[in-house]
């Protein structure tokens, strides 16, 4: 196991590809996207930030593999992986809409070490190591203490690539409508995840995402002390299939709520 912890050192790389994407950002236009997959947008933007990252990141541990979303550098079937989304929140970025990312996790085989989220436009850095808890520009973050499900505000994403639970989400969607104070779709993961860990939001809930997408998120949240899983309560699980990320007083209602209406 590694003693020394090298979030100063992720940091640094993941400022450095945000001051990037900043510059870029100030000229990008919708059109200078193209889909790579189904309402999954990607620019020239997204790929160099993940060349940088993966260049700087590549010094700390030469050895470590690579789980990025546009699939640069390999992954190690055995050991460390970086796990990699050079910009979360494309659609955002590719229309001027303020809210995108750099989510950079350190997974040992299938245990997450570590994670760090820049939001980019507030210049927010969030980051947190398993066991030493979770920060936003040097200072320690925490769950909200919300208590009643009437008195809080969730985050979540829309369905954009996978349809076939969309009856079931919409069906939770009115519910927490009725329940709970107000909903936000901000369109990056990364970012809900690290909002409800500074107690922004109570809670969090999505499904058909991808290891680069929550990754990061994950470590920042629990490390925060809330309760992450997925619809399930499968606590291991960070394939991106479906997340839900709640503070300990409402995760329990929450999960409730989920498995009643995706009949689990």
């Amino acid at each position: 196991m590694r003693k020394k912890s090298l979030l100063p050192e992720i940091n640094k790389i993941v400022i450095a590809a945000g001051k990037y994407i900043r510059r870029e950002s100030k000229h990008i236009r919708p059109n200078d996207g193209k889909d790579k997959a189904y309402h999954d947008p990607v620019s020239f933007v997204d790929h160099r930030a993940e060349e940088l990252l993966v260049n700087g990141l590549s010094s700390l541990l030469p050895d470590a593999g690579f789980i990025a979303e546009e699939g640069t550098g390999e992954r190690n079937p055995d050991g460390y992986n970086w796990v990699i989304d050079p910009l979360d929140g494309t659609l955002n970025f590719l229309h001027g809409i303020p809210v995108y990312s750099i989510s950079v996790a350190l997974a040992e085989n299938a245990h997450l070490l570590s994670g760090v989220v820049y939001e980019i436009n507030r210049n927010e850095i969030f980051y947190a190591e398993k066991g030493t808890g979770a920060y936003c520009n040097g200072k320690a973050i925490r769950h909200s203490n919300i208590l009643r499900m009437e008195n809080s505000l969730f985050a979540t994403g829309f369905p954009f690539r996978d349809y076939s639970r969309i009856k079931q989400y919409l069906s939770l969607l009115q519910l927490m409508m009725n329940e709970t104070k107000g909903i936000r779709r901000m369109g990056s993961a990364a970012v809900d995840l690290c909002y409800t860990a500074a107690g922004r939001f109570e809670g969090y809930f999505e499904y058909g995402l991808k290891p680069w997408d929550i990754a990061a998120g994950i470590v920042i949240a629990r490390e925060a002390k809330c309760i992450v899983s997925d619809f399930q309560e499968n606590e291991n699980n960070w394939s991106g299939e479906d997340i839900l990320a709640v503070n300990p007083y409402l995760y329990h209602e929450f999960v409730n709520f989920v498995q009643k209406h995706f009949k689990i």
